[in-house]
């Protein structure tokens, strides 16, 4: 029995001409042809993720994500030195706020816990600068904190701005911390480590490493302190002469300013607060600048991303509908194909029947005239 290949309407043509509607064999075989034409004219795949489209959205999502992953520890290293430099605006505007509440005042007790708070302010701040560390690369920085003598050198950052190449952010660090050393007479610098609370001697041949000297802080007393000179000796439990040097936002703790004990000493401490916020000014802006062009950056980055991954869905969108159009017209043209199908074999078979009773010739007469042969 031949079935030819063609469409699925020619199939059935083909199936007619040879008169092969008779046979149940036979039309299981032509069904059998239709359903397997009726595949191969039904789309493949619902999605050709090779179309050239969707592999350049792909590759652009690429770079894309790529370029975000490499600068995203150095966004980070810059958001924190903005986040601890807001910070210790505010702190340093509430210290200045608790100081001018206590101008004039005679309480003794109230002056006692301005001092406190004050120097819980700088402690804050102490912690908000040298807390703002993140692992760039191998590399744990910090751009304004988490330093020491004798230059308080910060970290730098030195990212790209574009995943083409070409351009490379530089973003300065500075020391925006609360610390100082005094530089004694033999020209040997003490610095205050405000854990142990001890003083520990460093050379002066610009190492920074310590000479294996201390001296306690517990119970040392600061005997005299110009603040304009710098010149300072401690007394108490140990003995210290020298220059005092401040550095980062050049405020010390209230022990340097008599404790607030008098207007006076308040007054300077809100002079040295106007001076570091001077300072975090303009530092800090200039570290919350390039902040805000990196942060940017990210965004612009995942605009285009999101733009990319909106070209893939449409493209994914309208393939899928063009295939489904395809399996839909497949489906239409075998449905139809089949109900000819049934049609003709019906059709076929009755004539078939009538065939066969023709050449069996008329049927005997029932009764009396059967029985002579009428």
């Amino acid at each position: 029995m031949a079935i030819t290949n063609g469409s699925i309407n020619g199939i059935v043509d083909t199936q007619l001409s040879h008169n092969q509607f008779n046979s149940m064999s036979a039309i299981s075989l032509i069904t059998q042809r239709l359903l397997e034409r009726s595949k191969e004219e039904s789309a493949d795949v619902a999605v050709n993720f090779e179309s050239p489209a969707i592999l350049r959205a792909t590759r652009e999502i690429s770079k894309m994500v790529a370029f975000k992953e490499r600068i995203s520890d150095s966004v980070s290293a810059v958001s924190k030195a903005k986040d601890a430099i807001n910070w210790t605006k505010t702190y340093l505007n509430r210290a200045k706020t608790d100081l001018s509440n206590i101008l004039g005042s005679s309480s003794s007790a109230d002056r006692t816990a301005a001092a406190t708070s004050f120097d819980g302010h700088l402690s804050n701040i102490h912690g908000k600068v040298n807390g703002a560390n993140q692992l760039v690369g191998f590399n744990n920085i910090n751009l304004i904190g988490n330093t020491e003598g004798p230059d308080w050198k910060t970290d730098d950052i030195y990212t790209p701005t574009s995943n083409a190449g070409g351009g490379i952010l530089e973003i300065k660090g500075a020391f925006l911390g609360v610390d100082f050393q005094v530089t004694d007479t033999n020209g040997l610098h003490w610095r205050l480590d405000a854990i142990d609370k001890t003083f520990y001697q460093y050379s002066s041949d610009g190492t920074g490493k310590r000479t294996g000297q201390s001296m306690p802080a517990e119970g040392m007393t600061i005997e005299s302190y110009d603040p304009i000179s710098g010149a300072i000796t401690y007394g108490g439990t140990g003995t210290l002469d020298g220059t005092l040097q401040r550095v980062g936002l050049n405020i010390l703790t209230s022990e340097y300013y008599k404790n607030f004990a008098d207007d006076a000493s308040v007054q300077t401490a809100i002079s040295d607060i106007d001076k570091a916020l001077a300072i975090l000014n303009v530092e800090g802006n200039s570290i919350k600048a390039d902040a805000a062009v990196l942060e940017g950056r990210i965004k612009l980055v995942d605009a285009k991303i999101n733009g990319f991954e909106a070209e893939k869905d449409l493209i994914v969108s309208e393939e899928v509908d063009a295939s489904n159009a395809v399996t839909k017209a497949a489906d239409l043209k075998l449905r139809m194909s089949l109900i000819n199908l049934n049609l003709l074999s019906s059709a076929s078979n009755g004539l078939v029947e009538n065939m066969l009773s023709l050449s069996r010739g008329p049927q005997k007469a029932s009764g009396l005239f059967g029985l002579m042969g009428y």
